[in-house]
């Protein structure tokens, strides 16, 4: 799509990068390639699958929380549509939305009704729409390129099939100052609300490259490590015990298909 094309400048300089910090050739050339295609792509579908389970404990009893995120999202040019699935302890929300980007804002349409009728927010800012009430992500390109912008140190790729496409896996890092700002491009900022970013570790990722198109399939980030070592740093600098909260599971997962074949909902009408 055109508008992530400001992106590219940004990754080709992170290639340069790798490149003094002797990153496996295999994965600069495979990364080159990505670039350069990305450059090309005007539509994309992506699946999102957040997923996090705590586990809490206090006066000797003990509660496990799942909580799972589900976001299917269409992009082309200035315009998103999707589909978002949130479960908290057992309860299940589901909602349609459209956000259409007009200069600096964007215009939102939610419905909860699968279409029936919808509600709108004009005018809102990106803060507002990830980190507010909506906490919705809107381009499914930006979020490939934010992901291949930062990621780093990775290994020799793997051969691994992925949703029936051949793909090379590579295993890298993701800078734990980067980590909040990928929860907010994915939809889930509002669910670790007030993580001090700065004392983050970094956090394994893997992003697989279809071998025919050159293009990403799947990014997946796994902050469990990090935001567990976040969390009882957290309750024992506030002379709590550590074990009382325990991070189980906080992992994110992107498919991307139909690139360049992606179609939006379109706004509504009324």
């Amino acid at each position: 799509m055109r508008r992530t094309n400001k992106f590219i400048s940004i990754a080709l300089a992170i290639l340069m990068v790798f490149t003094l910090t002797a990153c496996s050739e295999s994965f600069e050339s495979a990364m080159v390639r990505a670039v350069r295609e990305m450059e090309n792509v005007e539509s994309v579908h992506a699946d999102t699958v957040l997923d996090m389970g705590f586990t809490v404990a206090a006066m000797g009893e003990s509660l496990d929380m799942d909580i799972g995120m589900d976001m299917s999202m269409d992009t082309a040019g200035d315009l998103t549509s999707g589909e978002l699935s949130v479960n908290m302890l057992g309860i299940d929300v589901t909602a349609l939305y459209i956000v259409e980007k007009r200069g600096e804002v964007l215009d939102v349409y939610l419905s909860m009704d699968g279409g029936s009728t919808w509600t709108s927010q004009l005018s809102v800012t990106s803060e507002q729409l990830t980190e507010g009430d909506l906490n919705l992500s809107y381009d499914a390109g930006a979020l490939v390129n934010f992901y291949l912008e930062f990621a780093t140190n990775f290994s020799d790729a793997v051969d691994e099939s992925i949703n029936g496409l051949d793909c090379s896996r590579y295993d890298g890092t993701f800078p734990g100052s980067q980590l909040m700002e990928a929860m907010s491009m994915s939809g889930g900022s509002s669910m670790l609300e007030g993580v001090d970013v700065e004392t983050l570790p970094d956090a394994p990722i893997s992003i697989w490259i279809d071998k025919s198109s050159g293009l990403p399939a799947r990014i997946s980030l796994d902050m469990t490590d990090a935001m567990s070592q976040y969390a009882g740093n957290l309750l024992d600098s506030s002379g709590l015990d550590g074990a009382t909260m325990t991070v189980d599971k906080i992992g994110v997962t992107v498919d991307l298909s139909e690139y360049n074949s992606a179609e939006p909902m379109p706004v509504p009408t009324t």
